[in-house]
């Protein structure tokens, strides 16, 4: 399965004890984002916006945040997630994507 590349701006919707989500409609479908606290840099944006691609070659290199480097240095949140995705499976009208990463 492959993606077409777009970018899609997503709402904050609510948050959970650890987690920011954001939210937005694509045609029919929901698209929600659910993005540890830690990650996302103070004060948290209303808006952000996911590009969605099949194509990772330029990312090579890209090396995930940990929590403590993070909490060393608060400014490493402001870096890109960059977040790969497989599909799982079609549940009803919907698909089921998974991410591989560890922020």
């Amino acid at each position: 399965m492959s993606f077409i590349e777009r970018c899609i701006e997503l709402t904050s919707h609510h948050q959970t004890d650890n987690k920011l989500v954001w939210s937005a409609r694509v045609k029919n479908a929901s698209l929600t984002l659910y993005i540890p606290k830690w990650r996302v840099p103070e004060p948290w944006p209303g808006k952000i916006t996911v590009f969605l691609t099949d194509d990772l070659s330029s990312w090579n290199g890209y090396t995930p945040l940990k929590i403590r480097q993070v909490l060393d240095s608060p400014s490493l949140a402001e870096r890109k997630i960059i977040a790969p995705v497989f599909y799982t499976r079609s549940h009803t009208e919907t698909f089921r994507l998974s991410f591989r990463l560890n922020f």
